[in-house]
């Protein structure tokens, strides 16, 4: 399954992954975009794009997300 985040604010926003059962950073397969900030993660059958709506990408840190 593929969701979308097209309005991320980094620094401000966090993702929660707690539902989907996601209890550390470690479980995440994240790749960062050099330009264009859109990040993709994934996590067992799911994958989740993120449009930090930069112009580079920020990256990603545990501090960003929800865990279960």
């Amino acid at each position: 399954m593929k969701d979308v985040i097209d309005d991320f604010k980094v620094g401000e926003d966090t993702i929660d992954l707690s539902a989907a059962g996601v209890s550390s950073f470690s479980q995440l397969d994240i790749d960062e975009s050099l330009l264009g900030g859109w990040i993709t993660i994934s996590y067992g059958n799911d994958v989740l794009e993120v449009d930090t709506g930069w112009l580079f990408t920020y990256s990603l840190s545990a501090e960003d997300f929800v865990f279960a």
